[in-house]
């Protein structure tokens, strides 16, 4: 399968937790460009074969065979969104929130070692937003946390890209930075006393559909 010369085909892709419903297996959300580009996928990926190893819920992994059976679905990602430009000084103190909620928090008793080895703390700012996005399903933005990466970007809140200072900023963009800034500091302070909320986890009973809808129609 080819896309059009020049063309990126694939805008996202995340992974759904382990399903405790089936052994532990994960599922992959794909998010395409655009929706010629998803059925083009759609007209090519079922039934292609690929090679991978099987983990189970008891860690023995063996060599194993999966074949492809994409589902479309009408669930769109929100567009990109920009943050107000936030200052120096603040991206300091956003920095340290971000490592107090990967080690206190989200790999807390995990025994990952994280370094940042990039060259500027402003770098390593926008890593561990990443990661904490796309590994925990938290926006660091908005304060907001979801089952997953996949339900972050489908229901809760959009991707931010953070914004950067200009020299001359008004009395009404200081007031906006003020207020966005209140807003993420104070979704970060929950998680940091209150911990990791439980979430009700209705992504699973979505897939069993979809699992079980797949099976009835190939047998």
């Amino acid at each position: 399968m080819e896309a059009p010369v020049g063309t990126s085909m694939i805008e996202n892709i995340s992974l759904s937790d382990p399903l405790k419903i089936y052994d532990y297996e994960r599922y992959a959300f794909i998010t395409f460009v655009n929706d010629a580009l998803c059925e083009l996928a759609l007209k090519h990926l079922p039934g292609v074969i690929v090679n991978g190893i099987y983990d189970n819920s008891e860690g023995v992994k063996t060599n194993a065979t999966y074949k492809l059976a994409p589902v479309k679905t009408n669930i769109r990602s929100q567009e990109c969104m920009v943050s107000p430009a936030i200052p120096n000084d603040q991206m300091r103190r956003d920095f340290d929130t971000c490592v107090c909620l990967i080690r206190d928090i989200f790999d807390k008793g995990k025994e990952i070692k994280h370094s940042y080895p990039f060259p500027s703390e402003h770098t390593s700012l926008d890593f561990m937003i990443l990661y904490m996005r796309k590994v925990h399903g938290y926006c660091f933005y908005s304060g907001t946390r979801c089952e997953d990466e996949r339900m972050l970007s489908s229901k809760a809140c959009p991707l931010y890209i953070r914004g950067i200072q200009s020299q001359d900023q008004s009395v009404e963009e200081f007031e906006n930075i003020r207020l966005f800034r209140d807003n993420y500091e104070n979704g970060a302070k929950r998680v940091l006393q209150g911990g990791i909320t439980k979430y009700e986890n209705d992504l699973d009973e979505w897939l069993k559909m979809k699992k079980e809808a797949f099976v009835v129609d190939n047998n």
